[in-house]
């Protein structure tokens, strides 16, 4: 159950920003001022009632999992998925007070001409902070489907623990089924040691 609900919880929260990048940019480039008021305005619900929900789940479930399949917290894994897990939270911190902005202006301006060009520009902003919180999604995802065993991020930190349960490591399941006993760390590159 808790890992159906991690695995829930981060499509829901890729879903949701995925989905509000792609409403948020056709709707400013439609020019219709009172559509950008309402997209922006709906936006900022999601973020408060799906987006801040999820990012409490996430971390709480993904400790659970860690401890019910025996990975270890002190492991160059762990670092890597906390740092960037936080990195990719202040980018959506940020990227949540440019939407607020957004809104704000937005609504203000919605039977106006035009918006003023400091929409623009926090819609750049918000753009560059979604790519980056894109992109570290992306990054944890693929920390996720390799796992502390994928071994790719042995070298990042220095703090690599060499206690990963052998019998959870599927690349060294693979390696050899027959001897569990003689596990050897295996490097991104697929050397032992």
């Amino acid at each position: 159950m808790i890992r159906f609900l991690h695995i829930v919880s981060s499509a829901v929260m890729f879903g949701v920003g995925v989905g509000a990048f792609w409403f948020m940019l056709t709707t400013v480039r439609s020019g219709n001022l009172a559509a950008i008021a309402v997209t922006t305005r709906n936006a900022v619900l999601a973020e408060w009632f799906i987006a801040v929900p999820v990012s409490i789940v996430q971390p709480a479930t993904g400790y659970l999992l860690m401890r019910q399949l025996g990975y270890p917290l002190a492991s160059g894994w762990f670092y890597a998925v906390a740092t960037l897990y936080i990195v990719t939270g202040m980018c959506w911190v940020y990227l949540v007070k440019a939407e607020i902005r957004m809104r704000d202006v937005a609504a203000a301006h919605s039977n106006a001409a035009a918006l003023p060009p400091g929409f623009h520009v926090l819609l750049a902003r918000w753009q560059r902070l979604a790519l980056g919180a894109f992109a570290g999604v992306l990054l944890l995802f693929w920390l996720m489907a390799s796992g502390p065993a994928g071994h790719a991020v042995s070298g990042l930190f220095a703090f690599e623990s060499k206690y990963v349960n052998p019998s959870l490591c599927m690349a060294c399941r693979e390696r050899d089924n027959r001897d569990m006993a003689r596990h050897e760390p295996v490097d991104f590159l697929g050397k032992r040691g």
